[in-house]
């Protein structure tokens, strides 16, 4: 959606995640995705709970991340969420 300018404010209002693969992401918003990540401290997604888009063939599970590019943050969310660990 090209909303990388309201990240900053969307960070202040809690946001502590973003998807950095998505089928509909090509190569330069995954970089943008994961700079954003890096400045923020966000956790870093894959898109596993995409179902296509506009009436397109579902995808879900197309996309995915590594544990060790998910990061600390994941599992530090993880910690605080009973039974997730």
């Amino acid at each position: 959606m090209n909303s990388w300018s309201q990240i900053p404010e969307l960070v202040q209002a809690g946001l502590m995640g973003i998807e950095v693969h998505h089928p509909d992401h090509g190569s330069k918003a995954v970089e943008q995705a994961r700079e954003a990540a890096a400045r923020y401290g966000l956790m870093r997604t894959g898109g596993s709970d995409y179902h296509g888009r506009n009436g397109s063939t579902e995808a879900a599970g197309a996309r995915s991340i590594l544990v060790e590019e998910a990061g600390e943050r994941v599992m530090e969310l993880f910690g605080r969420e009973k039974g997730l660990t």
